[in-house]
């Protein structure tokens, strides 16, 4: 299969390369996953790169179906086809997370874990924002949720029972996971602070306000990790460490996928002002980096269980009119 794959690549370069553009429902979706995909995991190795590398599928997914949302092409059709590639990425992340385990490998499955739920759970912010913002899209995104937080509370409640599991073991070198972690932490919160300084000037006050809470929270953490680990409490100054990378990767989420999303609110509120004042309706289809879509359709708190929240959490989303340029500035209650 991996030859075959590999071949697919040499011999339809360009198409490949067009396909990473490509939605649920566009004709190259289908070469997007089961190629292009595939090929990209031929390049992780351990098995904690490979869970990790299939919870940025996850996330990739729901970015795809967010992008439907505010487009306005998210429909029963569409939304299954992204759901069940997300099924896989799920059971592929699951399957990688569960050898982890049985290899007493903790400090790694309450990472893979982590980092998989944080990424869930500020997509799951986005999507209730969404939820209230497009009563079009009202009940395919009502459905999204419905399995997000499932997912989410799943994903919850097995990184929980991995951190007892970790918190439980006699690991010799303690100290040196927890040192490890607080490095690959602060690496994380760099990454993300770099991404910030990219996309700041694009980004409202609101969701700039939303993505540098986490961030202070990450940050937080770090100091709350760093304490630990100076009364040699390894254990527990692995799981602050660990908690300071989820929060900076909901950052980076709100950072990335919120940028996008208020464009994309913005078009869809245009729209709705034109059909309201008899003016021509607005293109509401939203790029990603290139891709032509006229060519194809397509708790801010931090405490000890970092994410043990209620999944039905509701979000409050506001609205402003037009400004003087015609732009519609949307508040996402992240």
């Amino acid at each position: 299969m991996s030859i075959i794959i590999i071949l697919a690549l040499v011999f339809g370069g360009g198409t490949s390369i067009v396909a990473n553009g490509s939605l649920p429902g566009d004709a190259l979706y289908n070469v997007k996953t089961n190629v292009n995909e595939k090929v990209g995991g031929l390049f992780t190795f351990s098995t904690e790169a490979k869970a990790n590398f299939d919870a940025e599928l996850v996330g990739k997914r729901l970015e795809e179906l967010e992008q439907l949302t505010v487009s306005g092409h998210l429909n029963a059709e569409n939304r299954a086809k992204a759901e069940a590639v997300l099924e896989k990425n799920l059971s592929s992340f699951k399957a990688n997370a569960d050898t982890l385990e049985k290899n007493k490998e903790n400090s790694k499955a309450v990472s893979v874990k982590s980092n998989l739920e944080a990424t869930l759970k500020a997509h799951q912010r986005l999507f209730l924002s969404l939820k209230s913002e497009n009563p079009e899209a009202n009940q395919e995104v009502g459905s999204v949720i419905v399995k997000l937080n499932s997912n989410l509370n799943l994903i919850t409640s097995e990184r929980m029972r991995s951190e007892g599991r970790l918190s439980a073991e006699a690991n010799t070198d303690q100290e040196g996971s927890a040192q490890g972690k607080m490095k690959a932490a602060q690496n994380k919160i760099d990454e993300v602070m770099k991404v910030e300084a990219r996309l700041k000037a694009s980004l409202s006050a609101d969701v700039l306000a939303s993505a540098e809470a986490k961030l202070q929270l990450a940050n937080q953490a770090m100091v709350d990790g760093k304490a630990e680990l100076e009364a040699k409490a390894y254990n527990e100054a692995f799981l602050k460490f660990q908690a300071a990378m989820n929060f900076a990767q909901e950052a980076k989420v709100t950072f990335e996928t919120g940028s996008r999303l208020e464009v994309g609110l913005g078009l869809i509120k245009a729209k709705i002002k034109a059909k309201v004042e008899g003016e021509p309706e607005v293109d509401n289809r939203v790029s990603d980096e290139g891709r032509n879509d006229k060519a194809e359709d397509k708790s801010n708190s931090y405490n000890a269980n970092y994410l043990n929240v209620d999944s039905n959490t509701d979000v409050k989303v506001e609205t402003k009119p037009l400004d003087v340029n015609g732009n519609v500035k949307v508040k996402l209650g992240l």
